[in-house]
């Protein structure tokens, strides 16, 4: 793993916070390379980052320390009954989401940005939080590594739940 710094997103980043939503979306690469990045603009997915900075958004970065480069990025918002995430657990429970710059992936910058978001919540006294993964996705195995675990599972998603049990 390069020497990395986890920090908050800066509000000019917010350019790097739609290039990870796009990241975020998983499908196997075959699919992926068909997806327009138009589904961006869909409801059901611009609303994990449309109008950043509400109560309860919260955003890390991880970024090379030699290079300056941004790594990655894991992000966390509450949702509303009315209209939940694909992670949804409760108005209460922030569902995040993570992405890692394709080339960047497998070491160790996922996890840390996870168990550094899940303490920046834990040190509001947030200590539950959701994330929804594909079930064909291999990233629910770090998931479960950091302590997630599976509280709904249909033929293609699983939503996880760290902390709170």
């Amino acid at each position: 793993m390069p020497a990395i710094a986890i920090r908050d997103l800066r509000p000019h980043e917010l350019g790097f916070h739609r290039q990870m939503l796009w990241e975020a979306v998983y499908l196997p690469p075959e699919e992926k390379a068909l997806l327009s990045r138009d589904i961006l603009e869909t409801p059901e997915v611009r609303r994990y980052i449309e109008n950043w900075g509400r109560p309860g958004d919260r955003a890390r970065v991880a970024e090379d320390s030699t290079s300056g480069q941004l790594l990655g990025c894991a992000w966390g918002r509450l949702f509303t009954t009315d209209n939940p995430g694909y992670g949804f657990v409760d108005e209460t429970t922030p569902e995040l989401s993570i992405a890692v710059i394709e080339g960047n992936r497998g070491q160790g910058i996922g996890g840390a940005l996870l168990r550094d978001l899940n303490a920046v919540y834990a040190s509001e006294g947030i200590h539950r939080v959701s994330l929804s993964v594909a079930t064909a996705n291999p990233a629910h195995r770090l998931y479960e590594r950091i302590g997630y675990r599976t509280v709904h599972q249909d033929e293609t998603t699983r939503i996880m739940v760290f902390g709170g049990f």
